[in-house]
């Protein structure tokens, strides 16, 4: 069974410029806390676009800090 955030944190690879990797992400209204999507899900998503592009790379994927301002 997959979960909500399961769904949520689905990467979908584009084609990029070269050794640099993009994806795209989709975020529903259920993740939305007013007129904004919630902060931790878009950071979630980012921190998983980074792993991936790491891997992809040869370099550690498993980040050691990673930190967002919502304003």
């Amino acid at each position: 069974m997959t979960s909500e955030f399961d769904l949520a944190m689905d990467l979908a690879p584009r084609t990029a410029g070269a050794g640099c990797a993009s994806f795209t992400g989709r975020f529903t209204y259920e993740w939305m806390i007013g007129n904004a999507v919630n902060g931790g899900v878009v950071m979630s998503l980012a921190t998983m676009a980074l792993q991936r592009q790491l891997a992809g790379s040869g370099g550690h994927q498993d980040l050691l800090a990673f930190s967002g301002y919502f304003l």
